[in-house]
């Protein structure tokens, strides 16, 4: 982060989930969850700016008016909470997380423009007043402006238990097709529970990437590979490349590959051969 009077400089995380139980539907449409969710290094780039008036978001990679992008909504919402009248901020997002690819990159954006903002005008807003706006603005946002990985529960968007992580090393392998939440979850029919979370956090803090492997879960899965059937190929082939260690990332379209140090990490990505590289990302834990 970069900082003076007139501006700020911010790195905006993606985020992989580790464990994704999916249990009983809620009375609002929504399901209650177990959630393990966990920064990674690659990182969207934002830039605010104080204007005279007005909000305005430029994102040349995602084609969508300013007032429905969540980073202005985000903004829009800070002003109004923090009772800020007349003020004016320019927001630059440079996209590196692919949009629709289950990383998270939008509520990511979400979360560090309230955070920015916070900070350009001297922090009028607590971190908990922060995250109320988050949840307003989608389930992840809330994670995002805390540090560390987290178990989240209810919607996504309540914090249960912080997890102590040794870092990990990622390859993410995203080839284009943007998978939509709602039609995942359209998809989604409730079978076996796993509620096993412990697994997973034990795993993290002991940096143990075998057993982290071995008790994974995504409860959207299926419903993934249901929604986008030629996703399920893509998915066979490369699994058998990367010796059965790929996963999906929430709704998709991400799958990722966990290593427990950067010498394997190396290894596996040399592997690979060229024309799948040009779809693969490389990235590490990320606890700030």
């Amino acid at each position: 982060m970069k900082m003076n009077n007139n501006s700020i400089y911010l790195l905006s995380p993606a985020k992989v989930n580790l464990f994704l139980s999916i249990l009983e539907k809620r009375n609002d449409g929504y399901y209650n969850l177990l959630n393990i969710m966990q920064k990674i290094t690659l990182f969207d780039f934002i830039a605010i700016l104080k204007a005279e008036d007005g909000i305005n978001v430029y994102c040349p990679k995602l084609n969508i008016p300013n007032e429905k992008n969540i980073a202005f909504k985000a903004a829009e919402l800070f002003f109004k909470r923090a009772n800020i009248k007349n003020a004016g901020v320019k927001i630059s997002i440079e996209k590196n997380i692919p949009a629709g690819g289950g990383l998270g990159g939008g509520s990511s954006n979400a979360a560090t423009v309230l955070k920015g903002l916070n900070k350009l005008f001297d922090k009028p807003l607590s971190a908990k007043e922060l995250e109320e706006i988050g949840k307003l603005l989608g389930a992840d946002v809330p994670f995002f402006i805390r540090k560390g990985s987290w178990l989240m529960t209810k919607k996504g968007d309540e914090f249960s238990c912080k997890i102590y992580s040794k870092p990990f090393y990622y390859i993410l392998f995203f080839f284009g097709e943007k998978s939509e939440t709602k039609k995942v979850y359209k998809s989604f029919s409730l079978k076996n529970r796993d509620t096993d979370w412990i697994r997973i956090a034990t795993a993290m803090e002991k940096g143990n990437a075998s057993l982290i492997k071995k008790n994974f879960n995504n409860s959207l899965s299926d419903a993934f590979f249901k929604t986008y059937p030629k996703q399920l190929q893509i998915y066979v082939d490369l699994k058998q490349k990367m010796c059965n260690n790929l996963y999906l990332s929430g709704s998709g379209a991400t799958f990722f590959s966990l290593f427990d140090s950067k010498k394997k990490l190396v290894k596996a990505y040399e592997n690979l051969d060229e024309h799948t590289k040009k779809f693969a990302f490389v990235a590490k834990t990320f606890l700030e």
